[in-house]
């Protein structure tokens, strides 16, 4: 008799490029073209690493999700699946997303763009967190507050998600607070995001060892190399 596929989805938070600004800390440090060139990297590199995971263990499926309901379906986001972010703050996203990919998967891991250090490797250790019997949840912290990695495989409430105050310095303790009472959850190694110009240009000097890197990462290291001051 064969046993049902345990199957986890991986959703990419995007904004579509010429439609949502994106990276507009960013862009106020560098100015726009090279925030939006960082930011088209950044969805390519978030692609390949979920796209990787996916090619090591087949119980992953990743999928666009996409901030604007009429960017779905664009040539842009045709590498993979798609399902529209919903309507609302950050929070009401992340649980509309959350709650759509959990219908159809036994576990959801979301992630957005910010975290070009991301490797294949972090994916399939929250998927393994998520298939054992001990956690309910999976975080990865990101060195500024938040988080570049949240997953899960039992249904939450509005209110765990609308009720953190997300992009400051102590959101991923606001989200580890309101999870407490539902289950536990299984921490992956920090890693940096990239709001900011320090952030961006200080990324290269944190990876001590590149050797799990896809080639497009090492290739967005030495362009950031090439923007930083003489």
């Amino acid at each position: 008799m064969s046993t049902r596929p345990w199957t986890t989805a991986v959703a990419i938070f995007a904004k579509t490029p010429g439609l949502t600004p994106a990276k507009t800390r960013l862009a106020a440090g560098v100015g726009p073209a090279i925030a939006e060139s960082f930011y088209l990297r950044a969805l390519e590199i978030t692609e390949q690493v979920a796209c990787a995971a996916a090619a090591t263990d087949p119980g992953l499926t990743p999928y666009w999700a996409v901030a604007e309901q009429e960017a779905v379906g664009r040539e842009c986001w045709s590498g993979l699946p798609q399902l529209w972010q919903g309507d609302g703050d950050l929070g009401s996203r992340l649980a509309h997303v959350y709650d759509t990919l959990l219908a159809r998967h036994d576990a959801v891991l979301l992630i957005g763009s910010d975290s070009p250090l991301l490797v294949p490797g972090h994916l399939l250790q929250a998927r393994a967190v998520l298939r054992g019997n001990d956690r309910e949840f999976v975080m990865g912290r990101a060195l500024d507050g938040g988080f570049y990695l949240f997953g899960g495989k039992v249904p939450l409430t509005q209110t765990v998600w609308t009720t953190v105050s997300y992009s400051g310095a102590d959101t991923a303790e606001q989200l580890l607070a309101n999870l407490e009472p539902t289950g536990r959850v299984g921490l992956l190694t920090p890693l940096p995001d990239v709001d900011t110009l320090e952030a961006l240009l200080g990324l290269p000097a944190y990876v001590a060892d590149s050797g799990d890197l896809l080639p497009v990462q090492r290739t967005l290291l030495e362009w950031i190399r090439r923007l930083a001051p003489r």
